[in-house]
C-alpha cells in the first residue's frame, strides 16, 4: 500500500513541475486549475503517509528523512496556497521536485530510531519549531531566487546594464 502511494504521489508533483515548465519558458497558457489540484493531490497523499510514517503504531520515528520530508511539505502546502494569489512559478518546480524526492526517500529508506513524545514532549516542541524555523528560511531563500531571476531578466531587456534593480 505505501508504494503505490509513494508512487501516486511522487507522479502528481512531477506532474505539476512538468506543467509548470513550459511557463518558464515563455508559454503562458498554463493549467491553474490542474496544477492546484495535482499539487493539492500530492499534498493529501504526502501528509497521509508521513503523518503514518511518523507516528507507527510502536511510537514516533524521527529520523532525518522524516523531518525533511515534514520540511519540504510545509515548503509545498506554503507554495500551493501562494500560488494562487501570487505568481510564483518560478520557485515551483524547485520546491515540488525537492518534495517528491524528500518524500520519496523518506517513505523507500527505512530506519530504526525511535522516540516517544509521551517522555519528553519537549523534544516535539524543538524539532517541530527548528523546522517552522527551516522551512521560513528556505521560502525566504526561494523568493530571494525568484527575485535575482526576475532582476536578471529585467536588465536584459532594458539596453543600459548600468540602471539599479
Amino acid at each position: 500500500m505505501y508504494i503505490l502511494i509513494v508512487i501516486t504521489a511522487s507522479l502528481l508533483y512531477f506532474a505539476v513541475f512538468s506543467q509548470i515548465i513550459p511557463d518558464l519558458f515563455g508559454s503562458n497558457n498554463i493549467p491553474a486549475r490542474f496544477i492546484f489540484f495535482s499539487a493539492c493531490g500530492a499534498l493529501g497523499f504526502h501528509v497521509y503517509l508521513l503523518i503514518d510514517l511518523i507516528f507507527p503504531v510502536s511510537g514516533q520515528n524521527l529520523r532525518i528523512l522524516h523531518v525533511a520530508s515534514f520540511i519540504s511539505f510545509i515548503i509545498a502546502a506554503v507554495t500551493t496556497e501562494l500560488m494562487s494569489r501570487i505568481r510564483m512559478l518560478v520557485l515551483s518546480p524547485i520546491v515540488y521536485s525537492f518534495s517528491a524526492i524528500t518524500f520519496t526517500a523518506a517513505a523507500k529508506i527505512f530506519g530504526i530510531f525511535v522516540t516517544y513524545f509521551v517522555a519528553n514532549p519537549q523534544v516535539f516542541i524543538h524539532i517541530f519549531s527548528v523546522s517552522l524555523f527551516y522551512a521560513t528560511l528556505m521560502i525566504a531563500t526561494l523568493f530571494f531566487t525568484r527575485l535575482v531571476w526576475l532582476d536578471h531578466q529585467l536588465k536584459k531587456l532594458v539596453m543600459n546594464q548600468n540602471l539599479p534593480p
